[in-house]
């Protein structure tokens, strides 16, 4: 079974940040056309291709539920998520909310 290079799998990992409704989401790839998401804590959703494929991770409430806080804590979430290093993680959040 062939697997991504990280470097391609870094290429892929965006994030945005709506501050109107305090919501962040980290993507990597296409978005597929279908989705599937899992509820964690304090506002985190794993997002899935309808294939069971992840996908994403959409944390609602990103400021009211401390994320801004404990955004290490959410980049280790991410990365496991997404299988991408903690770091980039933590480097694309710190882009979404500049």
């Amino acid at each position: 079974m062939a697997v991504p290079d990280l470097r391609s799998r870094l290429d892929d990992l965006r994030a945005e940040y709506d501050a109107r409704v305090d919501v962040l989401h980290l993507m990597r790839g296409e978005a597929p056309v279908a989705l599937e998401s899992d509820g964690g804590p304090r506002g985190v959703e794993l997002v899935f291709s309808a294939a069971g494929v992840p996908f994403g991770v959409t944390v609602i409430g990103y400021r009211r539920n401390g994320w801004d806080r404990t955004a290490p804590e959410l980049a280790d979430i991410v990365a496991s998520h997404l299988e991408v290093p903690v770091g980039a993680a933590l480097r694309t959040i710190a882009a979404a909310m500049a």
